[in-house]
């Protein structure tokens, strides 16, 4: 099993220029990449923005489907970075 943090050139941002409506998204700074995760995953990434090392495997993902999926692409970008990796 992997323990993950988030890549420290993530922000989050938000977007109201739409009334009654605000989107939040993750962007990184280096690849100019912004992913609009769902609640859930935000959710996850901000605990992880607060020191939260998250740990998965593959069957994790597997067994959480679409959330799964998210993550899996997360981590294929490097929005989320194994504990020991250099982010650059």
């Amino acid at each position: 099993m992997t323990r993950y943090r988030i890549n420290p050139y993530i922000s989050f941002i938000e977007n109201r220029l739409f009334p009654d409506t605000v989107q939040q998204a993750v962007f990184h700074r280096l690849s100019n990449e912004i992913i609009e995760p769902t609640e859930a995953i935000l959710s996850l990434l901000q605990l992880a923005k607060l020191g939260t090392l998250i740990s998965l495997g593959e069957g994790d993902l597997k067994k959480l489907g679409n959330s799964g999926g998210e993550l899996k692409q997360l981590f294929d970008k490097q929005f989320l970075i194994p504990e020991n990796l250099d982010p650059l």
